[in-house]
């Protein structure tokens, strides 16, 4: 291993004096450089964007490469692959076909001769497998072995069987399964071609549990339950911490079984949290249930480690919190764990399916980015975001949800909004420090010579973005947490409302934000920002309670505190300590009944911007959660509830930082821009549009034609990236006449 990677630095320094790129046998791995985790080749950085389809072709594969891809992904698998974008590898209990494989890398091989490949190995098995090990299946609530009712993108809609996740059966032979391609990879003739690995498995290759959303779950099988014991034996050491926890006092590691189906989905009656006292067992399982998503890709990744001496970088989907609205269902509330993984280099991210049509959506993060930087992870954008070819690839494809996925997928209406769509992705990926992968969904979205050429142009700035600063130059850190989803019930609406609505907003705000789970204030430099955005703290420890006060109470910041943090601590519910927190006094209704969580705003200084424009009343019109509100007579008033007549937006000075607390973060982006406004934050832009920017980017998705005025915080000269045209030099307000849905990427040197 150390004389392979000790040979590929050398040459690599040495290519690096002559400027050539060499790519034979690469070391690939993910590195700081320039402040951010980048993908590097033979210890030098690679930036340009992965092109990626499930409909392998040469033309379409040769088309990036003349626009300069470098890095191509195709569908393939270890075993088998559950949406049959592959064909299985492990046909027989001795019977192994890799054709299909090796005959899709030398078509990329004959389209881009030095390409470099990361294939999308799905890790599962095949239906065979499951009539030899009967035992080793996931079990549903109702006793069942089969999922009745399969995702709606499974090519073949028919009940099936999975494995259980826990099954060390099923693990062996999968980890058999991954060395043997990886061997088989590793003996053929494009071994040299290889630059990483990507992992996928369960629901939709995305790592999410396949009863997710779905009327039955699971697992009950004698695997998952003897693997949530061992968990809970590490959590809790002795029986009799257990018993406290869970207030029991008969309870023993070898009786606990899987919270049934109604205690997971919290009986008939609609409230807003689970009681701890009554309800540990859920709320820990709950944390077990995610956790054993990330652990089982560590596993996998570290046997591809082993297998290639270390010398490929792996990746696997992962980090929807933001975007399943923290549902503890599904598996993906863990990141934190992930990220103490030594084997996973790279986080694999769809670009969100909530709101991206041109101008009105957008991409967004889907969960706390920063902090994948703050753990040396390269978060990579799979972006599938589709053309207007959108109608002929449906058609060829017999797509019979064609109007919905139009939407979803968000489908332009001629090749200049394309161009558009690209570039607004182009603009996410240089405003976040991000990598991006065209993913060319069903074949042939980009097959048009204009399309090509307008992506020929992005790779070109992404090739020249490499030696610019692509770091964050935010003022506003947006915390956010995973243990306090597992406290909510899965009928109240609370956490859709304040954990995916307010990423939608924040992009519209006119000014980039930051994320980070709670943990992570211990390893951020908190000084540069001015507005700290708490979304859903509803669970603290004492040691995250100490963090915030030591990290975020300081002079002349604003903290915006949203519902009920730090109502609960392990196992105990401590209604004061919101008051404490947050610092000012709050009421919790007696009542379960979920109101709308509304505020009709009431103070002219703080609340002039809105109510200049007609905003008399923010937040969402769906009851979500129990009344929880202000009876501080030291604090102000900003806004009322319609429904219960308290104050439930309120602002109070507690030392020299400004406290607010709102009943929801589920607000207007003009809320959010006058909120970051009062704070000190710099704001770039006035109007509702879709903005990302960094330290050397700025790029503007317009909703609605007219005139932009773009301001900055010192004098700044501007060049469009794509002409390469110096367009002001020295500026602190640039205009811009910009069509509807029009996007424009701008280059900033400060």
């Amino acid at each position: 291993m150390f004389y392979r990677m000790f040979n590929a630095a050398l040459l690599a320094a040495i290519l690096s004096l002559s400027g050539t790129v060499y790519s034979a046998d690469p070391v690939t791995g993910v590195d700081f450089y320039m402040g951010l985790p980048t993908f590097t080749i033979n210890g030098q950085p690679e930036v340009t964007q992965t092109f990626e389809t499930y409909e392998p072709t040469e033309r379409h594969f040769k088309q990036f490469y003349e626009a300069g891809c470098k890095i191509y992904g195709f569908p393939a698998n270890s075993a088998a692959e559950t949406f049959e974008h592959s064909r299985p590898v492990w046909v027989g209990a001795d019977v192994w076909d890799y054709s299909e494989f090796d005959e899709t890398v030398n078509m990329i091989l004959r389209a881009a001769p030095d390409a470099l490949i990361v294939p999308r190995v799905h890790v599962a098995e095949p239906e065979w497998w499951h009539k030899q090990n009967p035992g080793d299946l996931m079990v549903y609530h109702d006793g069942s072995t089969q999922l009745k009712e399969p995702f709606r993108l499974w090519p073949a809609k028919k009940s099936r069987a999975f494995a259980s996740l826990a099954s060390s059966k099923w693990r062996q032979d999968m980890a058999m399964c991954l060395r043997r391609l990886i061997d088989h990879i590793q003996n053929s003739s494009y071994a040299d071609h290889i630059f990483g690995y990507q992992l996928f498995g369960l629901s939709t290759e995305e790592w999410y549990h396949h009863t997710a959303g779905r009327p039955q779950s699971g697992d009950y099988s004698c695997h998952m339950t003897m693997a949530f014991r061992n968990w809970l034996k590490q959590k809790y050491w002795t029986e009799d911490n257990l018993r406290a926890s869970w207030g029991s006092k008969d309870i023993t590691f070898d009786a606990v079984a899987i919270p049934t189906h109604q205690q997971r989905f919290a009986g008939i009656h609609k409230i807003t949290f689970r009681d701890p006292a009554k309800e540990m067992m859920v709320i820990d399982f709950y944390q077990f249930y995610n956790e054993i998503v990330p652990e089982t890709i560590d596993y996998f990744a570290s046997i591809v480690k082993e297998q290639t001496n270390h010398t490929k970088v792996v990746g696997a989907f992962y980090a929807y919190m933001y975007e399943f609205a923290g549902n503890p269902e599904s598996g993906h509330l863990a990141v934190e764990k992930l990220l103490q993984s030594k084997n996973v280099d790279f986080i694999v991210v769809t670009a969100s399916y909530g709101t991206r049509m041109l101008g009105k959506g957008g991409s967004i993060l889907r969960s706390p980015h920063t902090s994948l930087l703050l753990h040396g992870k390269l978060w990579f954008e799979d972006n599938d975001n589709v053309s207007y070819l959108f109608p002929q690839v449906s058609k060829r494809i017999g797509d019979a949800e064609w109007e919905r996925s139009k939407e979803v997928l968000a489908a332009t209406e001629n090749a200049e909004e394309t161009k558009w769509i690209y570039q607004r992705g182009a603009g996410f990926t240089l405003g976040n420090g991000l990598h991006q992968s065209f993913f060319d969904l069903h074949g042939g979205y980009f097959d048009d010579p204009q399309i090509m050429s307008d992506i020929k142009d992005l790779y070109r700035v992404f090739e020249d973005s490499k030696d610019r600063d692509r770091t964050s130059c935010s003022e506003i850190l947006v915390i956010a947490d995973e243990q306090s989803t597992f406290y909510c019930t899965l009928q109240s609406n609370l956490l859709g409302q304040n954990l995916f609505d307010p990423p939608y907003r924040l992009i519209k705000c006119g000014a980039p934000y930051d994320s980070i789970y709670v943990n992570d204030l211990a390893r951020i430099d908190t000084s540069k920002y001015k507005l700290c955005i708490m979304l859903n703290l509803y669970h603290l420890t004492n040691k995250q309670a100490e963090l915030i006060k030591d990290k975020l109470y300081e002079p002349g910041k604003t903290i915006f505190w949203s519902y009920a943090p730090g109502l609960f601590n392990g196992s105990r519910t401590t209604p004061e300590r919101i008051s404490e927190i947050i610092g000012m006094t709050i009421r919790i209704s007696d009542s379960e009944d979920f109101i709308k969580p509304q505020m009709m705003l009431k103070s002219k200084d703080f609340c002039k911007g809105l109510l200049s424009q007609g905003i008399n009343t923010v937040g969402s019109s769906n009851p979500c959660s129990k009344a929880i509100y202000v009876d501080d007579s030291g604090a102000e008033v900003l806004g009322v509830s319609p429904v219960i007549k308290q104050p439930v937006l309120a602002s109070k000075m507690v030392g020299q930082t400004k406290s607010i607390y709102s009943i929801t973060a589920s607000l207007p982006p003009a809320f959010y821009r006058e909120l970051a406004r009062q704070a000190g934050v710099h704001i770039y832009n006035d109007r509702d549009d879709t903005l990302y920017v960094s330290r050397s980017y700025l790029t503007v998705n317009a909703d609605r034609a007219g005139q932009r005025v773009l301001k900055f915080a010192e004098p700044v000269t501007i060049y469009d990236p794509i002409t390469e045209q110096k367009l002001v030099d020295k500026t602190t307000a640039f205009t811009l006449d910009m069509r509807d849905k029009e996007t424009r990427i701008l280059r900033i040197e400060r």
